[in-house]
């Protein structure tokens, strides 16, 4: 009897004990269901989505110039400071040109002389000069049969006179003269900096060596390449946007200023130009950048920022808020960017401007409350 009292004592305990367990299980779990998980979200919406074609390449100046001469010499004048700023005309290199100077002006005398004397004795001195121009413009050229007998039969009276009175002579011995004159001297042909100053006053300059460069950085020219499926999509004038990692606080804008027609065997890539306008130059040659060619714009598009995206079972879907609950949506994609991507259907019908997650949906559940801190909105 004793032992029939015990147990039935102990079995009342475990039963209100249990029964107490139970009530508190449920408490708890009442609770975590009335948790908000906070998120960040964005919105669908009705977009433009523009398609890029992402690349990369180093710059390169708008205009290179090797500065060197067609004569040897000792240098008489040569820049001295690198990155110095020169107008078109000013004077890059000279070598010691004495003879050569005093030589033209020797020829210049005797064209003078020699025009003096034609105008006295033929025409007069501005039918010479017009003869020289009109000679000056036609291209040397060995005379032919035809031509021989031209002036036999006294036609092209003009280039006999010349002939005869020497002013051809002395016209040709003038340009001859002046031609090696100008090899001693480079002239900027356009404004630029200076760069790869290799020699100094003074010293020997062997004919057809590099003695510095000229620099035309106003403008940048990017060199990328890209796959040749992706050739077709780009046109000259397309604009893009470039980034150097050396000065990663700007975005400069650029153009396609160039695509090579040949595709290269080996790589199966077409070389494309971009052209950046460089005002404080910032830029240098050799600077590595990476771009971003907007080849295409997909008009009216309901699209959802590509973060928004999760796979589960290999399937895409995006968590879309409704009454606080964040319910999973699987969705069909189409065209896509690196910032947004194009839902071309959805399980649950997602319509333009509700809420999608796009932070913290990794480990959400399927109809988790949740509370959206903010709106993310992908500029």
């Amino acid at each position: 009897m004793y032992k029939k009292m015990l147990f039935l004592i102990v079995l009342i305990f475990v039963s209100c004990t249990s029964s107490g367990n139970d009530k508190a299980e449920r408490s708890a779990t009442s609770e975590r269901a009335r948790e908000r998980i906070t998120v960040t979200v964005d919105t669908a919406r009705i977009a433009p989505l523009e398609r890029f074609v992402r690349t990369g390449g180093a710059a390169a100046a708008r205009r290179l110039l090797s500065v060197s001469l067609e004569q040897s010499g000792y240098i008489r004048q040569i820049p001295e400071t690198e990155g110095l700023s020169v107008g078109p005309g000013e004077l890059l290199l000279v070598l010691d040109n004495e003879k050569q100077k005093l030589e033209a002006l020797g020829a210049r005398t005797a064209l003078i002389k020699a025009l003096v004397a034609f105008g006295v004795e033929y025409e007069n001195p501005d039918s010479a000069l017009a003869l020289l121009k009109k000679a000056q413009g036609r291209e040397a050229a060995p005379l032919d049969v035809r031509d021989m007998t031209q002036v036999l039969k006294g036609g092209r009276q003009s280039e006999v006179r010349m002939a005869q009175s020497g002013l051809a002579e002395a016209w040709n011995n003038y340009r001859r003269a002046l031609l090696a004159y100008r090899r001693t001297v480079f002239k900027a042909p356009f404004p630029g900096l200076l760069a790869d100053i290799a020699y100094k006053k003074g010293q020997w300059l062997p004919a057809a060596t590099e003695a510095l460069k000229l620099l035309d950085l106003s403008e940048i020219r990017l060199h990328c390449d890209v796959l040749e499926k992706e050739a077709p999509l780009i046109t000259a004038g397309q604009s893009a946007e470039v980034v150097f990692p050396s000065l990663p606080q700007k975005t400069f804008r650029a153009r396609v200023f160039a695509v090579n027609p040949a595709v290269d065997p080996e790589s199966h890539t077409v070389r494309v130009t971009l052209s950046i306008a460089n005002p404080g130059v910032l830029i240098r040659p050799g600077m590595y950048a990476r771009a971003r060619i907007a080849v295409k714009t997909l008009p009216k598009r309901l699209v959802v920022p590509r973060r928004a995206l999760v796979l589960r079972d290999n399937r895409e879907l995006v968590f879309v808020v409704r009454d606080s609950l964040a319910q999973w949506c699987y969705v069909q994609t189409g065209a896509r960017n690196d910032r947004l991507v194009e839902i071309v259907s959805s399980e649950f019908n997602l319509r333009p401007g509700e809420p999608v997650v796009v932070e913290g949906h990794f480990s959400l559940a399927h109809n988790a409350r949740v509370n959206p801190r903010a709106v993310f909105r992908v500029k």
